[in-house]
């Protein structure tokens, strides 16, 4: 049960993080993902409209 659960709960956050990627697309400038010692960078452009 342990792994269904660790399961079930990596696949909320994979669905999380591709919903809020999807939400900010047009503001996004960089996604970097790094696999060993875990390093996720998202940066965002900001530009004032007027």
């Amino acid at each position: 049960m342990p792994r269904k659960f660790s399961l079930h709960r990596l696949i909320v956050i994979c669905i999380t993080f591709l919903t809020f990627i999807l939400l900010i697309r047009d503001s996004l400038c960089e996604l970097r993902i790094k696999r060993e010692n875990t390093e996720v960078v998202v940066l965002l452009n900001y530009e004032l409209k007027s």
